[in-house]
């Protein structure tokens, strides 16, 4: 069984959509589609988030020991074809390279909506297009000028669906930081918006969902 396979099974067992897969993981609706369909695959970093998932969910559910010495899961409940899987394909040196990056204030994954990768530098940059359109949803709902009902046509002028907008919304990226692993770290990246914005349209966002 495949990892995509493996993820399919827990949705399944889990009675999540494909759309709730998709936030679980933080990535769009569209690529978990592309993922089922056989379209495309995974990235390293979408791996290590796919397995991340699918061993805390174990490690929840099932009885386990590691043996430190040979690198090598001793399960109980937890299939050990699984677990061993997850010794061999989870690379090490992949997971402490990015939460290496993530210290020295480099985001270790695809940057969210309004920035991309720079391949030549290295580095996270606005997105001409996307980045205006997000801090304006930012200033808005920071100025009150969002109401409920205006939700479904930014997601859909962004292009994205109502969860991940919530999210990116609630991302600490545009104001500096981000989120990597469960710790907050300041982001080298520029801030798209100041913190101050950043908190104002939260609150907002809370008050419009009651």
């Amino acid at each position: 069984m495949n990892i995509i396979e493996e993820l399919e099974k827990y949705r399944l067992e889990n009675r999540i959509t494909q759309e709730q897969l998709a936030e679980k993981l933080e990535v769009s609706f569209a690529t978990v589609n592309r993922w089922f369909n056989g379209r495309t695959k995974p990235n390293k970093i979408q791996e290590y988030q796919i397995k991340k998932l699918l061993w805390n969910t174990s490690i929840t559910e099932k009885t386990f020991e590691v043996n430190t010495e040979k690198n090598s899961y001793v399960t109980g409940n937890m299939p050990v074809k699984f677990a061993e899987y997850l010794s061999e394909t989870i690379s090490k040196k992949t997971i402490s390279g990015m939460l290496e990056k993530a210290e020295k204030g480099l985001y270790p994954s695809k940057p969210p909506f309004g920035y991309t990768n720079n391949v030549l530098t290295k580095t996270i940059e606005f997105d001409n297009v996307k980045a205006p359109k997000i801090k304006e949803v930012f200033e808005n709902l920071a100025n009150g000028k969002t109401a409920y009902e205006d939700l479904d046509n930014i997601a859909t002028n962004l292009g994205i669906s109502k969860n991940t907008l919530y999210r990116t919304i609630r991302n600490p990226f545009y104001y500096g930081d981000f989120i990597f692993n469960e710790k907050q770290y300041h982001g080298k990246h520029n801030p798209l918006i100041s913190k101050e914005t950043w908190e104002k349209a939260n609150r907002k966002l809370k008050e419009v969902l009651k």
